[in-house]
């Protein structure tokens, strides 16, 4: 394909996140990993307000999943996403019974 000056150019920058070279096992979930992100850009261009992002959406996660059941992945299903993007087909959960 050839691009031409004035063409658009559209990427997802959560592929960045998604980076083998980068990140071993890429594809798992890991919550204490640290990589070096790349979705609020980076030197002249990083975003001013990406630690106000991160923290709003740190503690609407944590208020969020202190006022649901317990949960899991439906035993035997595997998450397939849509090619490109970080956007599973089907999560089917298993919700924890009501105490």
């Amino acid at each position: 394909m050839t691009i031409k000056p004035g063409d658009k150019v559209a990427m997802s920058t959560t592929l960045a996140g998604r980076d083998p070279a980068e990140l071993d096992n890429p594809g798992e979930v890991d919550f204490t990993r640290r990589p070096r992100h790349v979705g609020f850009g980076f030197g002249i261009h990083t975003c001013v307000g990406m630690h106000l992002a991160r923290r709003e959406l740190r503690i609407a996660m944590e208020q969020f999943l202190a006022r649901i059941p317990p949960f899991a992945l439906q035993p035997g299903h595997t998450v397939t996403c849509h090619m490109g993007m970080i956007q599973p087909v089907a999560l089917p959960l298993v919700w924890a019974p009501a105490s």
